[in-house]
């Protein structure tokens, strides 16, 4: 399995959640491997012995000046695969100044604080390195890197919660802290170890619904059923015909007007219809002056 730079970690933990009793291990280095040290294994599920090994073979051979070992309890590969998860860690391993790095996403029974002990103590013993304290360097008290000595800067982080929205939250805090440690080292010699342990506990997925809006909606539908049954008990329990005056004197009035105008109508068009006038009446020899002749 091949890292990609450009996706960095996210190609380094593609298989997360394989395995249980994992957790990743991170290494990145602006020194080049010795030649008198074995390529690191592209391996992506490693017992903690041979990361343990194969690390403290490369930093036997003394590569840098300045090593930071960062320790961050309770992580699983899922924490680091998103690509929008620790952001600044991955600008860190894209940076242009590293040349080997060794990001492995399944380490089986990894422990941070013996597993940073150990490396700790190759370090001191085999380069005769100097422990400086983390908050000296928070507070800009650089360290002197003179005739090639060798400083140790330890530094921790909580655990993780169980929680997935506080984990993230909590995993990019430290993420942002991690980075702005890192950014202040000399580019030009400086090797960082990131170590993690497992999950213990069982990371409590986020419901798909928030609680908030499902309580706000069940108020919103009380609310509703309390309006409804206050618009059913004020409900006029009598028959439709005593609730409502369909008759009343103004209508009667004017139906009984309408009737007399409509019986006069017809008795008038009756009358008209009835008129007969008899063909004689138009006859010439029938009128006056027939009678006038005679």
């Amino acid at each position: 399995m091949r890292l990609s730079t450009a996706i960095t970690i996210a190609a380094g933990v593609a298989t997360a959640d394989a395995f249980k009793n994992t957790s990743p291990f991170l290494l990145f280095s602006s020194s080049t491997l010795p030649s008198s040290v074995s390529p690191f294994s592209t391996n992506q599920l490693q017992s903690a012995s041979d990361v343990l090994q194969s690390t403290s073979d490369f930093l036997a051979a003394c590569p840098s000046h300045l090593y930071v070992i960062a320790s961050q309890p309770q992580v699983a590969a899922s924490d680091l695969a998103p690509r929008t998860s620790v952001p600044f860690l991955r600008r860190l391993i894209a940076d242009p100044s590293v040349k080997t790095k060794n990001l492995i996403s399944e380490v089986v029974g990894s422990d941070e604080t013996l597993v940073s002990k150990q490396l700790l103590e190759t370090i001191v013993a085999k380069c005769n390195a100097e422990i400086y304290d983390s908050e000296k360097f928070a507070n800009g008290q650089w360290p002197t890197l003179e005739n090639g000595k060798q400083v140790i800067i330890m530094t921790s982080f909580e655990a993780l919660p169980a929680e997935k929205k506080q984990r993230e939250r909590q995993l990019s805090d430290n993420d942002a802290a991690l980075f702005k440690f890192v950014e202040q080292l000399p580019k030009e010699s400086y090797t960082v170890i990131y170590t993690t342990s497992p999950v213990t506990s069982i990371i409590e997925e986020s419901s798909p619904y928030d609680p908030v809006f499902q309580e706000a909606f069940h108020m919103d539908l009380k609310r509703d059923l309390t309006g409804s049954k206050k618009t059913n008990s004020t409900r006029d329990p009598r028959p439709l015909f005593e609730k409502y005056n369909f008759f009343s004197s103004g209508l009667f009035m004017g139906l009984l007007t309408t009737f007399f105008l409509l019986s006069i109508l017809g008795v008038g068009l009756k009358a008209l219809t009835s008129l007969q006038v008899s063909y004689g009446a138009f006859d010439k020899e029938m009128g006056p002056a027939a009678h006038k002749k005679q």
